[in-house]
């Protein structure tokens, strides 16, 4: 007679002790708040964070709070000091070994939940009014091939970036590629929240493109009704301070 094998992972393993937790959490909204939400659907979704910055990390939060579980990060910088104190995924630690955002906002989430799938592409968005030398050439057109393949390969693009002109290129593949996408940004006094709608590219009727309260699906972009033309933000600035200096 051979041994008798027994698997307790299911009970005795903490990730999947874990897991369990996070689903029946979910479950009970959905049961006492919305009976008709998937909660596989949300869960399965490819959400792309552009930016992890404040709010990169806040929406990160959030997002694996209702059980998103393929978050992809893409930024640039490298965690500073002052980022600790305001970026709710970074450690004083992060900021001395000098760790790019990307890395430690993986890491972080992978300790609140570590059954997580969560990549980071470290990555400088082209953006429409800072100049690209001859050099860079190559350089910026690898990167928009970049960032188009990873917008292609996530259901929802969250634009978190801090600045105007950083939004341009995202926008348009998005709304190019047909994706959700949520842009949010911040001011000292003031926020904005936009969702760009997944257009019905198939029938849509002429009174809806017209229309004062056009359809949720065919909402406009963050640029569509803009009156000037995304440039260097940083510019414009510099040159006020110098102005007023």
């Amino acid at each position: 007679m051979g041994p008798q094998i027994v698997d307790l992972s299911e009970i005795l393993d903490p990730n999947k002790l874990a897991e369990k937790a996070i689903n029946l959490n979910l479950k009970l909204m959905k049961w006492r708040l919305v009976p008709d939400l998937d909660l596989e659907k949300i869960s399965n979704l490819k959400c792309l964070l552009l930016g992890a910055g404040t709010l990169g990390c806040s929406v990160a939060r959030v997002l694996i709070g209702w059980g998103i579980s393929n978050i992809t990060f893409v930024d640039k910088s490298i965690v500073s000091h002052s980022n600790t104190v305001r970026q709710s995924l970074f450690i004083h630690e992060d900021a001395v070994k000098r760790k790019f955002k990307v890395d430690a906002a993986k890491d972080a989430l992978l300790r609140i939940r570590p059954t997580m799938n969560v990549h980071g592409i470290k990555l400088q968005i082209p953006m429409p009014g800072h100049v690209v030398g001859q050099s860079m050439l190559n350089t910026t057109k690898e990167a928009v091939k970049e960032l188009q393949d990873a917008i292609a390969g996530n259901d929802v693009v969250f634009l978190l970036l801090d600045s105007r002109e950083a939004r341009w290129l995202p926008t348009l593949l998005c709304a190019a590629m047909n994706k959700i996408t949520i842009n949010a940004a911040l001011g000292f006094d003031s926020y904005m929240v936009q969702r760009h709608g997944v257009r019905n590219l198939t029938d849509i009727p002429v009174s809806n493109v017209t229309s004062q309260n056009p359809d949720g699906k065919n909402l406009g972009c963050y640029f569509c009704n803009d009156i000037t033309q995304p440039g260097n933000v940083n510019l414009f600035f510099k040159n006020k301070i110098i102005i007023n200096s």
